[in-house]
């Protein structure tokens, strides 16, 4: 059984009022069932229209400016990438941590569960921002699922693909779903996410699953001070 982690206060106050929980709280509950089951409107795919009240305005520039426009899309194209780079290679990058440390298997599932949960890090933040932040959040969606493809390819998935990308994305929502319900309530329970999510549930040290927890508490703090600018350049994890 776990041990009860003590609940940090200096990055987010013994009130909780911060502009990441605010930005949770906000959220309507309607929302929240939606990550129980399929994807919303706003996260179905590059496919789908998100829900944007600027969408008006939007087909405008591209009717009457379509340069201008098709500049701006590659601009934030191109900064969704830089953004989801960082959460993508964090397994990499930081090997020494999640392998040695807190002993992770090297593997695909290790490397989903924890690019998933750096893009639930910054995508979080981006809850706080209007407009382009929804949109970039967006656009990180559409290339964790690009890569996530790409990624079963060259382990060699071939059979029942969509299968397996279809269950890696209820996986997603459990997890995102599981790190909200941690962050708006206390440490074991956030603890208790990483557990099941970061480690499958499986026999660990209580030190590796705390250590992990105060690597997510270091990254939230790290976007909760970011500004706007390099929130939505990509450059602020």
């Amino acid at each position: 059984m776990m041990r009860r982690l003590a609940r940090p206060t200096a990055a987010f106050g013994p009130s909780g009022g911060t502009r990441l929980l605010q930005a949770l709280r906000r959220l309507p509950s309607a929302v929240v069932v939606q990550h129980r089951g399929a994807a919303s409107p706003a996260e179905a795919g590059p496919h789908g229209r998100p829900s944007n009240p600027d969408f008006s305005s939007d087909v405008m520039a591209r009717v009457f400016q379509p340069f201008k426009w098709i500049r701006w899309r590659m601009n934030k194209i191109d900064s969704a990438r830089a953004a989801y780079e960082k959460c993508s290679q964090a397994f990499k990058t930081n090997e020494t941590f999640f392998v040695q440390e807190l002993g992770l298997k090297d593997n695909f599932s290790s490397w989903f569960a924890i690019t998933v949960l750096h893009v639930w890090i910054y995508t979080l933040r981006l809850r706080a921002e209007e407009g382009e932040g929804k949109e970039l959040k967006q656009e990180i969606f559409n290339h964790l699922w690009l890569d996530t493809e790409i990624a079963l390819h060259k382990a060699g998935v071939k059979r029942q693909l969509n299968k397996r990308i279809q269950n890696l994305l209820g996986s997603y929502y459990g997890q995102t779903l599981a790190y909200d319900e941690g962050l708006a309530t206390n440490d074991a329970v956030f603890a208790a996410a990483l557990w099941r999510n970061v480690f499958q549930a499986q026999q660990v040290k209580p030190t590796s699953v705390e250590a992990l927890l105060t690597y997510v508490r270091r990254k939230l703090q790290t976007m909760e001070y970011a500004d706007t600018k390099s929130l939505l350049d990509g450059s602020a994890l």
